[in-house]
């Protein structure tokens, strides 16, 4: 990523209704629509060691 900023990440408090989230068991809580992998990946390669995240919460 270089010295770039982590990009935001999206959550909503409950699974919405497309295809890809049917098979959801947890209906709510915080449920990631958008970034998960880029926390995973940036997490592993220390990207966040000194940077925060923002994070957009729909539904709150």
């Amino acid at each position: 990523m270089g010295a770039r900023e982590p990009t935001p990440v999206f959550l909503s408090t409950r699974a919405i209704g497309r295809p890809g989230y049917a098979d959801l068991r947890v209906r709510g809580g915080l449920v990631h629509l958008d970034g998960l992998h880029r926390l995973v990946s940036w997490e592993l390669n220390t990207v966040l060691a000194d940077a925060g995240v923002a994070a957009y919460v729909a539904g709150l």
